[in-house]
């Protein structure tokens, strides 16, 4: 069932794209949806895990909920997004499958798991900013938040932030699908920046929303 779900998404997908127009970046940022149910698929070098998912903001903190058919719920939280720089705790624990996934793969050589997570945790809170009350200053292409620059792009349909290049780590949030309410696909994703010139992708969660 979900192996049709994914086909059934990826055809609509390549079929129709929505022309991104509007009066500025903030209005499409507002249509990137975070919270919700739907179906996920977490990338963690070649590994892939699909499963039934349900993200939610409580509490300042943003839960993130996944049901994996015969190994049953996990819910994974990520505390005091309201934080700028929330220092993970006990993540093995309450981060178990992006833990695992990330343990068993080469890139836990080149990245500590906290900072994995802290560029996560950036990008959740990116995408909850306006819950949060905090302030994004978008224009001529860029955006700042928490004192980070970030760009933005359009691309056959897709709406693309992207940090700047001179870390060396990117992180990005890539929107695509837009209907009248929001984006039906949400994708984060954390790479390697080899030589300043090619990207190698650690982690990529996407998020695969309900039309309603």
């Amino acid at each position: 069932m979900k192996v049709i779900f994914f086909l059934l998404f990826a055809i609509i997908s390549s079929c129709s794209h929505r022309e991104l127009v509007y009066k500025n970046e903030i209005e499409l940022l507002n249509k990137i949806k975070i919270n919700g149910e739907g179906k996920c698929r977490l990338t963690i070098f070649e590994k892939q895990d699909l499963f039934s998912c349900e993200s939610f903001f409580k509490d300042n903190n943003w839960n993130f909920l996944i049901s994996i058919p015969f190994k049953g719920e996990e819910l994974i939280v990520f505390p005091e997004i309201d934080k700028k720089n929330y220092k993970f705790q006990n993540i093995q624990t309450h981060h178990g499958m992006i833990y695992q996934g990330f343990s068993q793969s080469s890139f836990s050589q080149k990245i500590e798991f906290n900072e994995l997570m802290q560029k996560l945790h950036f990008l959740v809170r990116l995408l909850n900013a306006d819950l949060l009350k905090e302030n994004i200053d978008c224009h001529g292409g860029t955006c700042l938040f928490d004192q980070k620059v970030l760009n933005i792009k359009h691309n056959k349909g897709r709406f693309i932030i992207e940090s700047e290049s001179n870390s060396h780590f990117i992180i990005s949030i890539i929107a695509e699908n837009l209907t009248e309410s929001h984006f039906l696909k949400t994708s984060l994703i954390v790479e390697d920046l080899k030589n300043n010139r090619f990207k190698s992708k650690i982690l990529e969660l996407e998020f695969f929303w309900k039309d309603s």
